[in-house]
């Protein structure tokens, strides 16, 4: 009786991963690839290749999150197998996320695995405090 080893692998590689991911101490670099905590302040997280200013991109989402507002973009592939409405349907399941930022990191790190895209960037900034103008504060007094 011959017992397959690599049968029972495969099924076990992405728990492994996903295991050994959650041991990693995080820090903002980390954040993208593996255990999640988002930075302090302002960032940009890139997958896929270099962005080329000439591209449009065929997905763009924008979104808030932690106190940070964050701009999407993506370039797929011109071999991608995504069709229109999935593209539209990832538009739409990430505007509806609540964890705006962990939501666009699962799903950008699970197309990249599977070569779907040629470059996507977000960038996320946390908006200043505007201070209060003197002249108005004088007039608020009053």
């Amino acid at each position: 009786m011959k017992i397959s080893l690599y049968a029972g692998m495969t099924k076990s590689i992405p728990a492994a991963v996903a295991a050994c991911s959650l041991l990693m101490i995080a820090n903002p670099a980390q954040a993208q690839f593996g255990a999640f905590q988002v930075p302090q302040d302002d960032f940009t997280w890139t997958w896929g290749g270099r962005r080329n200013s000439r591209d449009f991109e065929d997905i763009s989402v924008v979104g808030s999150d932690a106190g940070f507002r964050c701009s999407l973009d993506v370039k797929l592939r011109v071999g991608s197998r995504l069709t229109r409405m999935d593209t539209r349907s990832i538009e739409s399941d990430l505007r509806g996320a609540v964890n705006f930022i962990q939501s666009v990191n699962y799903q950008m790190n699970d197309l990249d695995a599977r070569r779907e895209i040629d470059w996507a960037v977000l960038e996320c900034e946390k908006p200043q405090r505007r201070e209060r103008e003197p002249d108005r504060e004088q007039e608020e007094d009053n």
